[in-house]
């Protein structure tokens, strides 16, 4: 058994090789016959091999989506730098290093969690507005932990890298609130809130500050909560 980088997933191996993995719940057979499997160190990239096929699962969250490169030798291990992620192959007659794709090593650190990696990746990267990059990456996801956590720079750049610019436009709009007013003000929270669909607390925080009469004019109806454009109209 190896237990993925965030702790999230379990690789199993049973007597037969045959390669599971286990996520919550649910589980996968992702290869009958498994003779190497690793993950990729500090992420949640794996690596298999299976006859003279190198398997890689870029995003184990989506196991059906699976990279095949074919290799002459036996996998020893996974290097990893700052620079490059590689697997070591003995070959015949020498140790042979198979590239992984960058671009998608650094995607994985979205699933990760790791924010300010995230921040970098989606600013070099061109899938803006492909309809797979959300489900390759789970940009969403990442989007709404940015959220709870406050960042609303990497919020911003996530819900325009999935194309949602009404989200995105909002989200900008808190962060030029927050230089003028300070993240801690009551109008910055109440709009905080409001990104985050937490539209009680939204209307708490208002009413704590502001007037009854600002927050009746100001809160937009029950059924307006269903889209987030019509925060563009509020702000």
């Amino acid at each position: 058994m190896s237990l993925s980088y965030n702790a999230t997933k379990l690789l199993f191996r049973d007597k037969r090789l045959r390669l599971t993995l286990l996520d919550g719940t649910q589980q996968k057979t992702l290869l009958d016959f498994c003779t190497y499997v690793q993950w990729v160190p500090s992420s949640d990239i794996i690596v298999a091999q299976s006859g003279n096929i190198l398997y890689v699962w870029y995003n184990a969250s989506v196991p059906d989506q699976v990279t095949l490169v074919t290799i002459k030798g036996e996998a020893e291990t996974v290097l990893r730098d700052a620079d490059r992620t590689e697997v070591i192959v003995q070959e015949a007659n020498a140790r042979v290093a198979y590239e992984l794709d960058r671009d998608q090593v650094d995607g994985s650190t979205i699933e990760s969690g790791d924010l300010a990696k995230t921040a970098a990746f989606l600013d070099q990267c061109r899938a803006a507005v492909d309809s797979d990059f959300n489900k390759i990456y789970n940009v969403e996801k990442i989007a709404q932990v940015a959220l709870d956590q406050g960042n609303l720079s990497i919020a911003w750049r996530c819900f325009a890298a999935l194309g949602d610019f009404g989200k995105a436009q909002a989200a900008f709009k808190v962060m030029e609130l927050a230089e003028i007013d300070g993240t801690q003000s009551s109008k910055v929270k109440t709009r905080l809130a409001q990104l985050r669909h937490q539209f009680k607390k939204a209307e708490n925080i208002f009413l704590e500050k502001v007037n009854i009469s600002k927050a009746y004019n100001h809160s937009p109806s029950p059924v307006n909560h269903r889209r987030m454009d019509c925060w563009i109209n509020f702000f």
